[in-house]
Parts: structure tokens; C-alpha cells; sequence
């Protein structure tokens, strides 16, 4: 994740070889990096609003209605990828079978949050002409897209968009840029990211002394 991060200004200068090297280090720590390839061919340079206002909505439409034809899907792909990758996935649908890490709530808090975070941005890109800003405002669509579409298997959801979500480092505290009383923004957003980390370690059963 932290490659990844360092290679989101190769996306915006259009460096195609440092990325390409940047991915090829992240996938030797991890091989779901591989999916950094696809998101250099982003244009940093304009969004498509019609198509990022809809995405995340669809990523939940997908995740409501077509549970069976995604698990089918991710089934059927794993024929088609290295031994090693299709022995995993489907390691990961036989646990599903027994019923092991099958619960997922899309609504819950964080990514609800995040949903309403993608909107706001997406509404105010006005404060925000930098092609630096909407590459990370289109990976956190894409981001939103692949957690609530892949949410029948939970595990995928959150290392997708987790990998992903490493954006939000930067775009979150950009965030108090477009207001003019920074001091009281950064307050809001550091008690956000306060309950952020208090619910995480709830979830986690860590014991959090403030």
C-alpha cells in the first residue's frame, strides 16, 4: 500500500516506467498489488461525473442483488488465474461454505462515511483543480465500487479496497482546504479519524484508554 501511494504521482505525470517498477515491487511483498496496473490508464485530468456519481451506488446495487452471480463469477475466474491465486479464492469460498468470516455489513460506519466523503468531494471539485486530487478522488470511487460489489466474499471487500483506501492518507485531510475555518475542519476530521480507530479497535476486541 505504501508503493502504491508513492506511485499516485506517476499516474498523474504520466510516468509509465517508474510505475510499472513501483508495481512490480509491490506485487513481489503481495500479488493482489497487481491490481495497481490497470489504475495508471486513470485520466488525471477530468472526471466523469455521470459515471463516478453512479459507481459506488452500483458497487451496492451488485452487492444487494446479485450475491450468487458475483460468488459464481469469482468461482469461475479462479480456473482461470496462477495455481496459486486460484487455490486461495478458493480456499476463501470453502470457508465461506462453513460458514466462517460470511458477515459483512456494507452500511456500516467507516465506509458509509467514506460514501458521503466521495459525494461531497465529487460536488466540490471546484476547490480543486489539481490532477493530484482527482486521481485519489476516482481511486476512492473505485475503491467504494469493489467493496460493496465483492461484498459476498468479505475478504476480497477489504483487502481490495483497504489496498486502495491507502489514498484516503492524502485526501481526507485535503479536505480542510476548502474551507476557510481550516482550524475547526481539522478538529472535525481528527475526531472523525479518532472514531474511526476507536470503532476499529471495538471490532478488533482492543481496549482503547483516551
Amino acid at each position: 500500500s505504501g508503493i502504491f501511494l508513492l506511485a499516485i504521482q506517476d499516474i498523474v505525470n504520466r510516468n509509465f516506467k517508474n510505475y510499472l517498477f513501483k508495481t512490480f515491487l509491490a506485487v513481489m511483498f503481495h500479488y493482489s498489488a497487481i491490481i495497481m496496473l490497470p489504475l495508471y490508464f486513470l485520466n488525471p485530468k477530468r472526471i466523469n461525473y455521470a459515471l463516478f456519481l453512479t459507481l459506488p451506488i452500483s458497487g451496492i446495487i451488485l452487492g444487494i442483488l446479485t450475491k450468487s452471480e458475483m460468488r459464481y463469477l469469482i468461482e469461475m475466474s479462479s480456473e482461470f488465474l496462477p495455481k496459486f491465486m486460484g487455490v486461495k479464492i478458493s480456499t476463501y469460498l470453502s470457508l465461506l461454505e462453513m460458514r466462517e468470516h460470511n458477515q459483512i455489513d456494507i452500511f456500516n460506519f467507516y465506509y458509509t462515511s467514506l460514501l458521503i466523503v466521495c459525494y461531497f468531494l465529487l460536488f466540490n471539485t471546484k476547490y480543486s483543480k489539481s490532477n493530484l486530487y482527482i486521481i485519489l478522488l476516482k481511486i476512492l470511487g473505485i475503491m467504494l465500487f469493489f467493496f460493496y460489489s465483492l461484498a459476498v466474499v468479505p475478504v476480497f471487500a477489504f483487502r481490495i479496497s483497504e489496498f486502495l483506501g491507502v489514498v484516503l492518507i492524502i485526501l481526507i485531510p485535503h479536505i480542510a482546504l476548502m474551507f476557510k475555518q481550516k482550524d475547526i475542519i481539522k478538529a472535525l476530521i481528527f475526531l472523525y479519524l479518532s472514531g474511526c480507530l476507536i470503532l476499529t479497535a471495538k471490532l478488533l476486541n482492543f481496549e482503547v484508554i483516551l
